[in-house]
């Protein structure tokens, strides 16, 4: 219900249920088209390598005392989808601490997946399907996203 929530209170998803399926679709698809189209290392200008060296540096640094956040394959979807809004939202960038942002709404998708009463910090997203992993990243970016225009925490941090 949580995740429901998230969605519908940052207008990720209609208030209208029977759009809701098609339009979640539609968003995860737009964002992995994202993913191909801005998250390849080979094809950044310089400005863009620099970004990304930076959020390299600071997500392995994120909540050292969870071990979630210390696997790879969770360290590589933050990558995504902090590069991503930083190259998409130049006036701001990257700023380090905004992975912080992200968290709770990672948190909230993934135990939208999980069984009741799953341990989080034991927990090896490894075992979920690519299909669940790519549906929490795009849901936590389309979230974050909404979250950070709709509160205007864009224009603080064009300031």
């Amino acid at each position: 219900m949580r995740a429901v929530s998230w969605r519908l209170l940052s207008k990720y998803l209609p208030p209208a249920a029977e759009r809701r399926d098609a339009v979640l679709e539609s968003k995860r698809q737009g964002y992995q088209d994202l993913r191909h189209n801005y998250f390849r290392v080979d094809s950044q200008d310089e400005s863009q390598q620099d970004t990304y060296r930076q959020i390299h540096i600071d997500v392995p640094r994120m909540n050292p005392q969870i071990s979630l956040f210390q696997q790879k394959l969770v360290q590589e979807m933050f990558e995504r989808i902090l590069f991503i809004w930083a190259i998409r939202h130049p006036a701001s960038g990257y700023v380090q601490g905004i992975n912080d942002l992200v968290t709770p709404f990672f948190i909230v998708f993934m135990q939208e997946v999980l069984e009741p009463g799953t341990d989080l910090e034991k927990f090896d997203i490894s075992t979920l399907s690519m299909d669940k992993r790519d549906a929490i990243e795009a849901d936590s970016f389309g979230v974050y996203l909404n979250f950070l225009t709709a509160y205007k925490i864009i224009t603080f941090l064009h300031s």
